[in-house]
């Protein structure tokens, strides 16, 4: 099998896995540790799909997105100093569902006519 091939294999078994430790990675492909150390290049910070956790477990974090440089065009990138933007997950309580009950149209509402009293008083409504 070709790097290119184990590296599918690798990153198709991880996405459906979650987590792989390195030496079943090993076993399951008959990886020396040279050639686990060049997947785990290319996974972790060529990639960016995963996360080593203790060096002993690969963690799938998903696709990065790749950014689309043209040939001459530099991109500015961000000075050391500057902090790490990570986005915050919504609130508990908050998933897709319930954010699509809220912004769907109200249905089965019925719209009654308010009546007036004829006394010619002005209304007032009595709220329990």
């Amino acid at each position: 099998m070709t790097f290119d091939e184990v590296l599918a294999h690798v990153l198709d078994l991880l996405q459906r896995e979650g987590r792989l430790s390195y030496r079943a990675q090993k076993r399951r492909f008959a990886l020396d540790d040279g050639y686990l150390e060049d997947l785990k290049a290319e996974i972790i910070q060529a990639k960016r799909m995963a996360l080593d956790e203790d060096g002993v477990v690969l963690v799938w974090v998903g696709t990065a997105p790749t950014p689309s440089v043209t040939r001459g065009e530099t991109r500015p990138s961000a000075p050391p100093d500057a902090p790490t933007v990570r986005p915050t997950p919504p609130p508990a309580g908050h998933d897709r569902a319930t954010a699509e009950r809220r912004h769907k149209p109200a249905q089965n509402i019925q719209v009654l006519p308010l009546r007036l009293p004829r006394s010619g008083m002005a209304f007032s409504p009595k709220f329990p």
